[in-house]
């Protein structure tokens, strides 16, 4: 009697566990899928993204020159921004008149 007690509770575990590993991959495919499809719809957004892009160690960085002067500014991304040229475009063009800036993600 406890030997089929236990033999129904293995196979109830197993099924279970066989459930939440289908769910499980079809979960991560749904996630990579969904991935996949965002990144073909940036790719179509960053046409016209300001700046040049410059290959440097066989990848590709966005580099946005403006203004003209004597002085040059270099500004770098911080951690964590997606859009560098668009955070430091106020302070590119109020500088714009004196000095070169270069805003490099």
């Amino acid at each position: 009697m406890i030997k089929t007690v236990l033999e129904k509770i293995k196979k109830i575990l197993g099924i279970i566990i066989s459930v939440l590993l289908i769910i499980s991959v079809l979960a991560l495919a749904a996630i990579f899928i969904y991935h996949r499809v965002m990144l073909s719809k940036e790719n179509e957004l960053l046409g016209d993204y300001p700046g040049q892009l410059v290959e440097v160690n066989g990848h590709n960085m966005n580099v946005y020159v403006s203004g003209e002067g004597d002085h040059t500014l270099v500004f770098l991304a911080p951690a964590g921004d997606c859009t560098p040229v668009y955070t430091f475009e106020p302070l590119c063009t109020a500088l714009d008149k004196d000095c070169r800036t270069v805003v490099i993600e």
